[in-house]
């Protein structure tokens, strides 16, 4: 698949941004498909997640996330059964005292074929409901 980088204001300040980005373990609460999250390790600027995700078919994977506060969230992909690459960052700008610019970048490559109907999804579809999805728990949480 090609990088995808969309962005979303949100009507909260960076730092409310960036505290539901890194609250990995509640993403099953606001995100579609997110079946479960396990923080592996966690330090204050790095942490090594869990992800289990119904996409087109339940993948688990790991990722290694640096978190930058309150400015960005990057991460790599560490252990995976269906993904060879998972890579991909958070950019939070200030546009105001209350609002923010979030823009979210990816780049995902699967081990296996992934039909062309089903790659439009993930990047037409998939991408801009979970920034939608982020942007209203984060509004609801500030």
């Amino acid at each position: 698949m090609a990088i995808v980088v969309q962005s979303i204001d949100i009507d909260a300040p960076v730092q409310s941004c960036f505290d539901v980005i890194c609250d990995f373990e509640n993403y099953p609460k606001f995100l579609d498909g997110m079946k479960k999250v396990k923080v592996l390790k966690q330090t204050k600027d790095k942490a090594s997640v869990e992800f289990t995700l119904d996409l087109f078919k339940r993948i688990t994977y790991t990722l290694d996330m640096k978190m930058d506060g309150p400015v960005s969230v990057t991460w790599t992909l560490s252990n995976a059964d269906l993904m060879k690459k998972n890579e991909g960052a958070w950019t939070l700008t200030k546009k105001s005292a209350k609002k923010t610019k979030a823009e979210y970048k990816i780049d995902i490559d699967f081990t296996i074929w992934v039909p062309g109907p089903i790659a439009d999804f993930l990047v037409n579809s998939s991408v801009p409901a979970t920034l939608e999805s982020f942007k209203k728990e984060i509004e609801k949480r500030k």
